[in-house]
């Protein structure tokens, strides 16, 4: 009865709040999937070579709202190029079916991530409790704000759902793919891949051939004009001062820094934060070569080294923190009813949305669940499911 109430209650906020956006035009066109649909544009009226030029993306912006913007103004496409012949396949006149287009990808994408962490080797979960695990993990409140947003976390959280399978059941070639998938966030990849390059080098082989290949038809369809302007979009991009990166809104420690320490440059923020992330990789490196077996216990703590660590990360991406949590509910070691396990997700959702109006709340809760699985894990440092 509790897990119904809860889904439903879920499902008709998300379709209230979808709907709100989507009939409105501001809201909508103040979304992040302006950016996709500028690169779909882009690529049809100039070809795939000219998606990073800005001047291009912020003509396709004017055209589509109606006004003219400020250089600075434009929200520019800084995202991976493999994405954008799908993007280009996709994007049509109409901006509202464009966006259900994507949405409909997206979709598919985390059916197909949460299918596959369905089969996370669990001896606990009744069939019963893996599927009510995957609603409930689908209905993951970050995962719905991706969705809203028009974002692309669903190729990266498929990338990690195929890592963390393949390196619980030892299949190389599966963890290689999903971290080549992960490279639509590059910053987030480095974390998951450094450890890997010493714990177990042929999966790192594996992903060195596969992102590869994905660098290599990035490079062939953009030229050496295109890539040096996608380089100048991530330099950009890497400053935090163009519109929409807002650092103040990012649930990492840059963020965290940037609304703590008002007084400090963002100069200095970003050598702190930049030091930190370099710093940790190399810490989770040595942690994972200590390691006789990777586990269950390795994995969530590199996903949340990534997530706190990285120097670019918003609410969206916070979908990743289902795949700890699914880990550590099949861990076992939680004081809860197996069949009730489906109830922690939708709680966690429940929670994170009615304290979205209290800023105090809404930048703390997602630390302090960080901060519980850290916990957690520590506790229970021989936790693992295989």
């Amino acid at each position: 009865m509790f897990f119904l109430a809860g889904t439903v209650s879920l499902l008709l906020i998300y379709v209230i709040l979808w709907m709100q956006m989507i009939v409105s035009p501001a809201e909508r066109t103040g979304t992040d999937f302006i950016a996709f649909y500028t690169a779909g544009r882009v690529a049809q009226e100039h070809g795939i070579p000219n998606v990073y030029n800005i001047a291009y993306q912020q003509d396709v912006q004017e055209n589509l709202l109606g006004f003219s913007l400020a250089d600075n103004q434009p929200l520019l496409y800084n995202h991976l190029p493999f994405l954008v012949p799908l993007l280009a396949l996709i994007t049509q006149d109409n901006y509202v079916a464009s966006f259900f287009l994507w949405m409909l990808i997206q979709l598919a994408l985390y059916g197909a991530s949460f299918y596959i962490l369905a089969q996370l080797p669990s001896n606990l979960w009744t069939d019963k409790t893996r599927r009510n695990l995957v609603v409930s993990g689908i209905l993951f409140f970050p995962i719905f704000v991706s969705l809203l947003l028009g974002q692309d976390t669903a190729f990266l959280f498929l990338g990690v759902s195929l890592f963390v399978y393949g390196a619980l059941h030892k299949k190389d070639p599966l963890s290689g793919i999903g971290l080549a998938l992960t490279t639509v966030r590059p910053h987030l990849t480095l974390v998951l891949a450094l450890p890997l390059l010493f714990k177990n080098r042929k999966a790192f082989g594996y992903f060195s051939i596969f992102g590869g290949l994905l660098a290599l038809f990035s490079v062939g369809i953009l030229g050496l004009e295109g890539t040096r302007n996608f380089i100048q979009i991530l330099t950009i991009s890497g400053e935090g001062t163009w519109h929409g990166m807002k650092e103040t809104s990012m649930f990492n420690l840059i963020g965290l820094l940037t609304r703590a320490f008002t007084f400090l440059d963002p100069n200095a923020i970003h050598i702190i934060g930049w030091s930190a992330y370099i710093l940790s990789t190399i810490i989770l490196s040595l942690f994972w070569v200590r390691a006789e077996t990777v586990k269950s216990y390795q994995l969530s703590l590199a996903i949340l080294f990534s997530i706190f660590f990285a120097p670019h990360l918003h609410y969206h991406d916070l979908s990743l923190l289902i795949i700890p949590i699914l880990l550590v509910l099949g861990s076992g070691k939680l004081p809860v009813d197996q069949n009730n396990l489906p109830l922690v997700p939708l709680a966690i959702s429940l929670l994170l949305i009615f304290t979205q109006p209290v800023p105090a709340l809404y930048f703390s809760l997602p630390y302090f669940l960080l901060i519980l699985l850290v916990v957690f894990m520590q506790k229970n440092r021989g936790w693992a499911s295989r």
